[in-house]
């Protein structure tokens, strides 16, 4: 089974808005004891996509050019991670 760290804890400004806080804590379950053999495959889909389709994804968010080249590289590792799974 693989865990991911998504989502993460709740920000503290939930407190002021517990409806949001209770949605949050409810999405926890999302990545938790995935199946290794579903990560590789999801990975191996994600590994179909080239740099120029991630980036293009981060570009049409607006981040900056540095903020898109970091996000690309950090995706692109993530992915290689599924991958060897």
């Amino acid at each position: 089974m693989v865990d991911f760290q998504t989502p993460s804890r709740p920000a503290l400004l939930f407190i002021f808005n517990p409806v949001a806080l209770v949605i949050h804590l409810r999405l926890h379950w999302i990545g938790q004891h995935i199946p290794r053999s579903d990560a590789k495959w999801v990975g191996q889909l994600l590994a179909q996509l080239s740099a120029n389709q991630i980036r293009d994804a981060f570009r049409a968010a607006g981040y900056s050019p540095q903020e898109v080249d970091a996000f690309t590289s950090i995706v692109r590792e993530r992915i290689a991670q599924l991958t060897k799974l």
